[in-house]
C-alpha cells in the first residue's frame, strides 16, 4: 500500500513521530501508550478521506481504496465491527488501523 507513504510520512512529520519511536515502542509494545500514534492514525485517515467529518469511518471510500489489496466481504466486517462505535475520532483511527493489521493480510513489511 505503498500510494500511503506520502500522507504517512506528512502526518508522522506533524505528530513528531519519528521512527526510533516507533521502533522502540514496536519492541516494548508501549504504542497504545502513546497518544502521538492516535493522532498519527487520525491525520492519515483525515488526509486520506476513509473518516468523516463527524469521526465515522467512511466504509465505501476505504473499500474503494484498499479494493487492489483484495480485502474479503468476511475481512471488512470484521475490521469495521472491531473498529466501530469508539469514542472518538483518535481511537476510531487507532482502532482500524489495529483492525487491519489483525484482520486483513495486507499490511507486510515489503510494502
Amino acid at each position: 500500500m505503498s500510494e500511503f507513504f506520502p500522507t504517512i510520512l506528512s502526518c508522522r512529520s506533524e505528530h513528531d513521530l519519528t521512527d526510533e519511536e516507533i521502533k522502540r515502542d514496536e519492541a516494548s509494545g508501549n504504542y497504545y501508550k502513546n497518544p502521538k500514534y492516535k493522532q498519527h492514525f487520525l491525520c492519515i485517515l483525515q488526509k486520506e478521506g476513509l473518516i468523516k467529518e463527524s469521526g465515522e469511518l467512511d466504509t465505501e471510500v476505504i473499500k474503494s481504496k484498499f479494493e487492489v489489496a483484495g480485502v474479503t466481504d468476511a475481512e471488512w466486517t470484521e475490521i469495521f465491527k472491531c473498529s466501530a462505535d469508539k469514542p472518538t475520532p483518535e481511537d476510531t483511527a487507532f482502532e482500524f488501523i489495529e483492525c487491519i493489521y489483525k484482520h486483513a493480510k495486507i499490511v507486510s513489511d515489503d510494502d
